[in-house]
């Protein structure tokens, strides 16, 4: 009765309550592997991980072959900060089932808090072949990949979380973050723009997109010097880019840019974007 008491008001969200009537169902009956393995949950839930550790520790003393005990007690080790105990833990759940999906999340987020980029991609990718579709899952290997300096990668998996949700900010910038570490300046400015309309208040992509702009028209002022550009129909194409380009930095401060578009091109007048 105790037991069935404790569920009901866990599942009710009355916590503290549900750990008084669990603690009376281990009084009457100290082996019951299940009533720790849910009093350890509660306690997760009320923010006490170190509890939580050692309910799950008896209840995977009285059942070794629960792997959701070992993925949970990971859990709770990770808010402690105690990594390696969540590697140990999640592996030894992966050991008794090999397609239990959190356990290869937790211990990807381990691996990463640890520097341990390669391990934590690989994780991240057994999540993903066991849970098709889950855009985190995408975005938290794309952060491995970009950590080892696997842009490509990292922008192909940023693309595929942008299919799941296409209103994830986070991931078209990280997206322009990948794309401006491999020079490709229009893609980040086009990433990072995109970021701003979801969320205008996000800083960093505004101050990253005003560094591409910049960078984007040095590059293309590299060109106009570069002895290779010969061709007037050439110039004329990258002075064209220069003056969108100036244009749109211009719009994207808040400025008017200058009317006299035509006589500024008849002169290849070429500036760069203002600061």
């Amino acid at each position: 009765m105790a037991y069935e008491q404790a569920m009901d008001l866990l599942m009710r969200g009355r916590y503290p309550e549900a750990l008084l009537f669990f603690s009376q169902a281990l009084q009457m009956k100290p082996d019951f592997a299940t009533v720790y393995f849910n009093r350890a949950f509660t306690y997760n839930l009320l923010g006490e991980p170190q509890k939580a550790i050692q309910d799950y520790t008896q209840a995977i003393d009285l059942d070794s072959g629960n792997a959701w005990a070992y993925v949970y007690r990971a859990y709770a080790h990770g808010v402690l900060g105690r990594h390696i105990d969540v590697v140990n833990d999640c592996g030894k759940a992966i050991e008794i089932n090999p397609k239990l999906a959190l356990a290869y999340t937790e211990r990807g987020y381990a691996y990463f808090q640890q520097g341990l980029f390669r391990e934590a991609a690989a994780d991240f990718g057994e999540f993903i072949n066991l849970t098709p579709g889950d855009s985190s899952a995408y975005f938290c290997r794309a952060i491995a990949y970009s950590e080892l300096e696997l842009h490509d990668l990292a922008i192909a998996d940023l693309s595929n979380a942008i299919e799941v949700n296409p209103k994830d900010c986070g991931a078209y910038f990280c997206r322009g973050i990948s794309y401006h570490n491999l020079n490709k300046y229009q893609q980040a400015i086009e990433d990072y723009t995109r970021a701003l309309d979801l969320n205008p208040e996000c800083k960093e992509a505004f101050e990253n997109r005003q560094i591409a702009y910049s960078q984007l028209a040095t590059a293309l002022h590299q060109i106009m010097d570069s002895s290779s550009v010969k061709k007037a129909r050439t110039r004329t194409k990258v002075q064209a880019l220069l003056w969108k380009l100036d244009v749109a930095m211009r719009e994207k401060q808040g400025l008017k840019h200058p009317a006299d578009e035509d006589d500024r091109m008849d002169n290849k007048l070429l500036r760069s974007p203002s600061k």
